[in-house]
């Protein structure tokens, strides 16, 4: 099965590299140009095969059920996902203008997936007791853990003339590098503070701190590994009706119960099973900013989705 390749026919390469029209050769990614200028077309967008990328899953799974009413069940799944553009919009716009790449946009370098989400574990126990003939009570506990959200570093900028602000993958510099590299001061911070703050944060992130001197790859890294714990309560009332058995199940569930006691327990960096993606250095017209202070923490987790929730139903069989 292919994927499909996003292309703006509207910009060709220039033959000149970044580091060559600013003077930073440690970042060689090409330039761009609009070759439809004096036409009546902006962006000419195509879609085409391609045979890079793939994805694949390895599972097992454990479960037993005892005599005595209870049901374990234990399972790790290991994933690994790669592609030139994973096509996480609606339109062939937005795919080609915000799909990160340290490279050429209308050949897109092969990297890791926005769903690149490389360990899972599940567990669950749910214990069963009967009595009084037509009564049930059931009470389970579900363990979800996973690798975090992949996550994508960009500048907030038009680096190589595409006419994108929001598909440049940072270079992730060397102290020495920052110090050649031309920033713009603004009411808060003076160049020589953004130069200070920006090599701290670079030294204080566990992930950029090992990579200086490089591109950051299209979600090369991902959030910090989530816990999450889901709380599941059902009483059932069966009963005989002619020659069929009825039944009422009221249940009660509360998902991502740890929230509910510890406002730090159970967050989660997705929103909604998508990747996270930073722009904390902006650029244009030849000028970086970094507009934060030492400590900066790129790393968010998404409130909605970090929150216990309850719910309530009930089932009739029959």
């Amino acid at each position: 099965m292919n994927d499909i390749l996003y292309q703006n026919l509207a910009y060709e390469a220039t033959g000149k590299t970044f580091g060559e029209v600013t003077g930073l050769t440690f970042d060689q990614r090409p330039m761009f140009k609009q070759v439809t200028t004096g036409t009546n077309y902006n962006s000419i967008y195509a879609l085409s095969n391609t045979s890079k990328g793939y994805s694949y899953n390895l599972s097992l799974k454990g479960e037993k059920r005892f005599d005595f009413g209870l049901d374990v069940m234990g399972s790790y799944t290991f994933a690994r996902s790669k592609s030139v553009n994973s096509g996480t919009s609606s339109v062939a716009q937005s795919n080609w203008n915000y799909n990160y790449t340290r490279s050429n946009p209308n050949d897109p370098e092969l990297g890791f997936s926005a769903f690149n989400i490389p360990h899972r574990i599940n567990l669950s126990a749910f214990y069963t007791k009967r009595y009084a003939r037509q009564w049930s009570t059931t009470v389970g506990l579900l363990y979800t853990g996973s690798t975090g959200a992949p996550y994508s570093v960009y500048y907030d900028g038009d680096l190589n003339g595409d006419s994108s602000n929001g598909n440049d993958l940072i270079f992730i510099p060397t102290d020495a590098q920052i110090d050649q590299m031309a920033f713009k001061a603004d009411d808060k911070y003076t160049i020589a503070e953004q130069k200070n703050n920006m090599k701290a944060w670079l030294a204080n992130d566990p992930y950029l701190s090992k990579h200086r001197g490089e591109y950051y790859e299209r979600y090369a890294d991902n959030e910090k590994f989530e816990h999450h714990f889901d709380f599941h309560l059902v009483q059932k009332f069966s009963f005989r009706a002619g020659r069929n058995t009825h039944s009422f199940e009221l249940s009660f569930d509360i998902i991502n119960v740890g929230n509910m006691f510890n406002k730090k327990w159970g967050r989660t960096s997705s929103t909604g099973g998508s990747a996270a993606y930073y722009n904390p250095i902006n650029y244009n017209n030849g000028e970086f900013q970094f507009l934060h202070d030492a400590d900066y923490n790129m790393h968010s987790y998404n409130d909605y989705y970090s929150r216990w929730r309850g719910q309530l139903s009930l089932k009739y069989t029959f």
